[in-house]
């Protein structure tokens, strides 16, 4: 276990109660991914394309690993979302409730 896995792991167990704990693991994000528009609005690709400079200027500027949190849109929809942009980078994409 890394420690960003104990850090996760204290946080669930002193903020969450057993019962909100199981609610947290077994939510499913995925099921507000269906009301995705084909069409991306421009407001959510501006958002996308802010977003990707910004880790490109990080990624070039800084060693080591990089973590970006951010909307399940954005990683998720079916669209060319940012996760799709930054390929290029090898991203590791991640929901909350899977740590």
């Amino acid at each position: 276990m890394d420690e960003r896995e104990i850090i996760a792991l204290y946080a669930a167990l002193v903020f969450f109660d057993l019962g909100q704990r199981r609610e947290i693991i077994d939510y499913q994000y995925d099921h507000h991914l269906n009301t995705v528009k084909t069409e991306p609005s421009s407001a959510l690709l501006q958002r996308d394309q802010a977003m990707e400079e910004r880790i490109r200027d990080l990624w070039g500027k800084t060693p080591g690993d990089l973590l970006h949190v951010g909307g399940i849109f954005h990683t998720q929809a079916p669209y060319h979302n940012l996760y799709e942009r930054l390929r290029d980078l090898h991203p590791v994409r991640r929901k909350l409730n899977e740590f």
